[in-house]
Formats: structure tokens, sequence, C-alpha cells
């Protein structure tokens, strides 16, 4: 997909974080929060679309929230279900990445930057999504 942005996506249970790489798929930068409370499955799904189409996405990373134990509970089974909504109103690839520590490193990040908790929450779930994006850049080579 080079040549092709990447999206990265962190699905909380109250925010999505959004994230996307340059174009040259090096890098991962913040991009947007979706608020959960405000929107319905469909209108998330609407508003991701709309990225990709705005954005010129050519691949979709999706952090997938694995137990320590790297087994899947719950949580990935959400995920499972909101991958499956993406899939039926997108024709790109959708890849699911390990998560696993990801909101933790995005607030060791922040913490590091001196970013006060206050400010941490507006963008702690658009950090997660760089942290889960740049990690499979990296893993992947871009």
């Amino acid at each position: 997909m080079i040549g092709k942005k990447a999206l990265g996506i962190d699905y909380g249970g109250r925010r999505i974080g959004l994230a996307i790489s340059d174009g040259l798929r090096m890098t991962a930068q913040p991009y947007d929060t979706l608020d959960r409370r405000k929107l319905d499955k469909a209108a998330v799904v609407a508003q991701i679309v709309r990225i990709i189409e705005e954005q010129e996405i050519g691949e979709i990373v999706v952090g997938l929230p694995l137990l320590l134990s790297g087994q899947e509970g719950d949580a990935a089974t959400k995920i499972r279900y909101f991958v499956a909504d993406l899939e039926a109103a997108v024709s790109i690839p959708i890849i699911l990445e390990d998560e696993r520590m990801s909101s933790a490193m995005a607030a060791q990040y922040m913490k590091q930057a001196d970013m006060n908790s206050r400010k941490r929450r507006g963008v702690i779930d658009k950090m997660a999504a760089v942290v889960i994006l740049q990690g499979y850049l990296d893993r992947t080579g871009g």
C-alpha cells in the first residue's frame, strides 16, 4: 500500500482515537477522536468512511485488545464486531494489531512531555491510536 496513508484506530469504550500515517508510511500522527456516547455504530462507520475518502487511506489498522496472556477476551470480541461492520462499508484491507499496553505507553509519552492530566484525558485515545499505528508501521516497514 505504498503511496496510500494508513489509518490507525483505538476503539475504546467511550471514545475512538484515530491516527493517520504520512504518505510515505513512516510516521503516525494523531488525527481525531470520535465520541461513542454521541454517535451510534452507523454514524461511527460513516465518519470513518468519510475520513478514508478525504485522507486517501489505503489500509486500516485497528487495535486488538488482547489479554496479557495473549488470549482474546470480551473486549477483543467487541472489536471484531466493530471490524465486521467496518468491513461491510469499506473495500480496503483492515489489519488487527495487538494493542496491549498502547494506552499505558501513550499516557507515559504524554507524562514525559509534561502534559497535565486534564489535557491527557483529551488526547489519550488519539495517542493510543498513534502507538498502535506506529507499531504496525515499524513492524512491517510501512
